[in-house]
């Protein structure tokens, strides 16, 4: 069909849309064309129509920008306008979309039509989301990567290039508070319920998965202080588990299953230091929680509300007295119910009424009512206490098992029965030994049962959640109970109690450590007895043995491990001479222990320190000290490591906010939260003049800025052009060995882009390999060098995730003929001292001058040049580099490039524009920056108007370990108006986005695959 173009002079946010008339539309027999081919003059496009009856009239269609400007079509101009078959690429995207693999030849024909315009915008995605939901393997992620460079332009050049760059198993027992309600959970059993509910799951290489959190979960976690309290859940993560786990066993028989990138938190020096599981040794004295918070949330028990959260059908048989002459119940009651005052419980989900206390009890048809409502006291967890140590259930009830000689027991469960639930227990007596306490009520059973959730038998037995939610003083009482129910006290300073539920043990260890008592734990295994006329099995059984006196209400006349602070590895002993410690008494006492009592070391601070003594180094040795002595962390010495074999198919992690540490394990211990490039990095900018000026050529093909404050491109265009065609990148190359050019002005893997523009408001990335590898492909690389930025504000947050990105990456490079290492680096905080696009520009102009020391930046661009020139075959690569900056033959080399890419190459640092609205951010107080948000930072720069605006961000003074004074500024934000300055003050107000911690090296590892002979190489930034 031939129709006149009408363009309507307006763009359509980049893509290809049209606009016809209904009744055209209808000449082609459809109503809801998917896409339309239209052709003029040799040229063919396919779009996405829009229907109309009056924008556009019968015989024209109107054409945005993207189409017309394509197509290069005037107004009145005939044009070919015909519906567009549906290409064979559907085919695969519908394949991949049932979670089947592609192969090459298939991958091809979907990128050579999304190259070329023929799929549209929503069969795009969907191809995205398919890639997302069922990942891509290394052998798809390959023919993915050669798919895209296929496909679009490739640089040729002849020279040699070098081109720029931890979890817990099933069943660790984590606390969590949901809604403000502390539970116990498995911590696989939680993170897989979040993610199979949620909608916002992510997939991660290797088949791992991170999903959000989106309720409102806390775990506890402790601070810089090392106080220790509930913070928010962010996210969990769960990765393929590996064949083999390690479990550290601490003294008393703590232990933890984690695979051995997983990090826990050890004594050293002094301070808390994080190692993986994998460097641990016996000895090492790891954080455990000495004391926990209060959480007294529960004093009384509504039962009729608790029923009414249970599935109707299993309350259906339950009724209220005391309601009936209600008129707003007794119109819906029968007459035996009016007769017999029974109200059904599951009425109740129906109508709203008031519930008097005094009046209403709850029962079952022939059995005895209840009350209704159970106030939360020391007869009420008694109870529990007995039952949970000594109880069943049956078809008639609940019994309560004791010997005959413990008559006070008896008595006090009868007792407890009458007051709490109205009704009264019998006993019977299975044989003289032994006595039943029965509570004949099959409404109260199950009340045990399912909202208590006690368990019915011996194997089945938790403590129920509500224990964890009341008074310590309550908690202690459900404990006496317990063990005197259940074990027995040893010459008055040991209680013992013997369980074969592995669930309750772990609960009762959680819940001595919340009252700061100490236990160990031990195990018997499964045993077959064989006697002349029987055979005995024994079943698995787990001893607890913790400190009497507090369940016997006596003073402590004995220690614990929970209770010593271990003097080495304090740092303790370093601080004991005169005349800083005053006393000799005490000075030959530290000298000769390994221990010392958290009272007595802080009797010593407070009362022996003579500070003015002190050196600089000994009064961090003191304040150290003081965090120890007042914070809620002890130290437990390892006692045992062991590998074992995964029980699972996953392993899990929290993401906690703000902090890198909760608290799970069997027996509580801390644990390390596992959860991309940095904020700030100015890396690329001074590594290829520090490459090109040794002879290396260095095309840095670079992104804009998607959701940081600045991409690399961002930042060089503030110097110099980076909008360079292929062949004007080539003139630059062969004049000064390096450039720096946007890559989205290029063709090289086009798809890219198009692929990114799916992603980026769905925040997923399934094409993070091919999107990568594809590019350096596509410019002739044999060689590449990833850099890994890992961390707490990074995209990889833990070692072990980037180990396996980096394992992943060089698996891919061998597979497309490039050798790759990979370069994992610290991302916790910014780097350097600027973010956003003009001032760190300015910034690395700086450091290249020589103006300016920026250690982290400096360390960083120097280790990664130094392992690229080491591939190369030179050595002691970190400090050539470092010698090429110093000497300034790379700010030289970087002036080269800016003037062949049409810049300035006199530029000055002062010539950057900045913006000229600005906030100084001060510091309230004296103190030490511990920890910067990069998130943070991030959305206050972008706020601020980066990068639209180049001179837009932030200036920081301080880095993480700085000292600051009250009053002194610690960064400084910068806009180009007053409306952007004022949108990133409120950002500032609603983000916390600064804190206190220490400084760290940047690389944290070098992985390489062999010894290197080619020399072609990149580095992704």
């Amino acid at each position: 069909m031939l129709l006149k173009a009408k363009n309507l002079k307006t763009s359509a946010g980049g893509k290809k849309i049209v606009i016809i008339n209904e009744d055209d539309l209808h000449n082609f027999g459809t109503r809801i064309p998917t896409r339309l081919k239209i052709s003029y003059k040799g040229k063919t496009i396919t779009a996405i129509p829009n229907v109309t009856k009056t924008l556009v009239e019968k015989g024209y269609i109107g054409l945005y920008e993207e189409v017309s400007t394509s197509l290069k079509v005037r107004d009145g101009e005939e044009i070919d306008v015909n519906l567009a078959p549906f290409p064979e690429s559907l085919s695969y995207i519908k394949k991949k979309l049932k979670g089947k693999k592609l192969e090459y030849e298939e991958f091809y024909k979907i990128v050579k039509d999304v190259v070329e315009g023929n799929l549209t915008e929503a069969e795009i995605t969907a191809f995205v989301v398919g890639l997302h939901a069922f990942g891509l393997d290394l052998n798809e992620a390959a023919s993915l990567s050669m798919a895209m460079v296929e496909t679009g332009e490739k640089l040729e050049i002849n020279k040699k290039i070098v081109l720029d760059k931890h979890s817990v198993s099933y069943d660790t027992p984590v606390i969590i508070r949901e809604n403000g309600m502390i539970r116990i959970v498995k911590i696989g059993e939680f993170v897989d319920q979040i993610i199979e509910k949620s909608k916002n799951v992510t997939e991660l290489p290797n088949k791992s998965q991170y999903c959000k959190i989106e309720g409102n979960y806390e775990v506890l976690a402790f601070d810089e202080d090392l106080n220790v309290d509930f913070r928010k859940l962010t996210g969990v993560y769960r990765h393929p588990s590996p064949e083999k786990l390690i479990r550290i066993y601490l003294i008393g028989n703590r232990y933890v299953d984690a695979t051995e990138c997983h990090s826990v938190f050890r004594l050293k020096d002094g301070k808390l230091e994080t190692i993986p599981t994998r460097e641990i040794k016996v000895g090492d004295y790891l954080a455990v929680p000495r004391k926990f918070i209060e959480n007294s949330k529960i004093d009384e028990i509504n039962l009729i509300e608790e029923l009414l959260k249970l599935p109707a059908e299993e309350t259906k048989d339950i009724y209220i007295t005391g309601l009936s002459k209600n008129p707003l119940i007794r119109k819906y009651l029968s007459v035996n119910q009016r007769v017999y005052d029974l109200t059904p419980v599951n009425l109740l989900r129906k109508i709203k009424v008031s519930l008097p206390k005094d009046k209403i009890k709850l029962k079952i048809k022939r059995g005895k009512p209840i009350n209704a409502f159970i106030k939360v006291n020391k007869e009420f967890v008694r109870l529990l206490g007995y039952y949970v140590a000594e109880g069943f259930i049956n078809e008639n009830g609940i019994s309560i098992d004791f010997g005959s000689h413990e008559k006070d027991l008896i008595r006090d469960v009868k007792r407890c029965v009458r007051d709490v639930f109205g009704i009264d227990a019998t006993q019977t007596f299975p044989h003289k030994t032994a006595v039943h306490v029965c509570i004949y009520n099959r409404l109260l059973a199950f009340i045990f049962e399912k909202i208590f959730k006690t368990g019915k038998a011996a194997e089945e037995k938790r403590i129920p959640d509500l224990i964890f939610n009341i008074s310590p003083s309550l908690q202690l009482e459900f404990l006496r109970a317990y063990f005197r129910g259940d074990g027995y006290f040893r010459r008055g300073y040991e209680a013992t109690a013997v369980s074969v539920s592995k669930e309750l043990i772990n609960q009762l260890t959680f819940l001595l450590s919340n009252l700061g008592i100490s236990f160990s734990i031990s195990r018997k295994p499964p045993s077959i007895s064989v006697w002349k006329d029987y055979v005995s099995n024994t079943r698995e059984a787990f001893y607890l043995y913790t400190q009497a006196n507090r369940l016997l209400e006596k003073q402590s006349n004995t220690a614990a491990y929970l209770n010593f602070v271990p003097i080495k590895e304090s740092n303790l002993h370093l601080i004991t001479h005169n005349p800083l410690i005053k006393g000799w008494k005490i000075r030959r006492a530290i000298k000769s222990q390994e221990y010392v009592t958290f009272s007595k070391l802080c009797e010593i601070l407070q009362n022996h320190i003579q500070i003015e003594e002190a050196t600089e180094d000994e009064k961090k040795i003191i304040e150290n000290l003081k965090k120890i002595a007042k914070g809620d962390i002890a130290f437990l010495p390892v006692k045992k490591i062991e590998e074992i074999p995964s029980t699972s198919k996953y392993v899990y992690d929290l993401c906690v906010e703000n902090y890198e540490n909760f608290v799970g394990g069997n027996g509580p211990l801390f644990l390390h939260n596992s959860i991309g490039g940095g904020i700030g990095d100015k890396t690329s900018m001074l590594l290829v003049p520090i490459i090109a000026s040794l002879g290396y050529t260095i095309p840095k093909t670079s992104s804009r800025a998607i959701t940081s404050p600045a991409g690399t491109a961002d930042k060089v265009e503030t110097i110099m052009p980076v909008n360079l065609t292929l062949e004007e990148m080539k003139k630059v190359l062969e004049k000064t060995n390096g450039c720096l050019v946007w890559g989205g002005a290029l063709h090289l893997a086009p798809a890219d882009d198009i692929f990114i523009k799916a992603e980026y408001p769905l925040e997923i990335d399934p094409l993070l390999f091919p999107s990568i590898m594809a590019k350096k492909k596509a410019v002739g690389a044999t060689h590449l060098v990833i850099d890994i930025p890992t961390g707490r504000g990074a995209k990889v947050k833990t070692i072990g995730d980037a180990q396996i990105l980096a394992k992943d990456f060089i698996t891919l490079g061998s597979m497309l003929k490039i050798k790759v290492n990979a370069a994992i680096t610290y991302g916790e905080q910014p780097i350097g001292y600027s973010i956003g696009a003009g001032l760190e520009a300015k910034e690395a102009l700086e450091i290249l001058m020589r103006k300016k020391i920026v250690e982290d930046q400096i360390d960083k661009v120097t280790s990664i040049a130094g392992i690229l020139l080491e591939m190369v075959g030179k050595k002691n690569g970190k400090e050539l580099a470092m010698k090429i900056l110093e000497s300034g033959k790379a700010e030289k080399k970087f002036r080269e490039i800016i003037e062949a890419q049409g810049g300035n190459p006199n530029i000055k640092p002062e010539d950057i524009p900045i913006g000229r609205y600005t906030y100084d951010f001060v510091a309230e107080e004296d103190g030490f920056v511990i920890w910067m948000d990069n998130g943070g930072f991030a959305s206050l720069a972008r706020a601020a108007g980066s990068p639209i605006f180049k001179g837009a961000g932030v200036l920081l003074y301080k880095k993480v370990g700085d000292a600051v004074k009250k009053g002194e500024k610690v960064f400084t934000i910068y806009a180009e108006s007053e409306g952007k300055l004022e949108d990133a003050l409120k950002v500032l107000r609603e983000e916390s986005i600064i804190g206190i911690g220490k400084k760290r090296k940047m690389l944290i590892e070098r992985i390489e695959d062999s010894q290197i002979a080619k020399k072609r190489f990149i580095l992704e930034r």
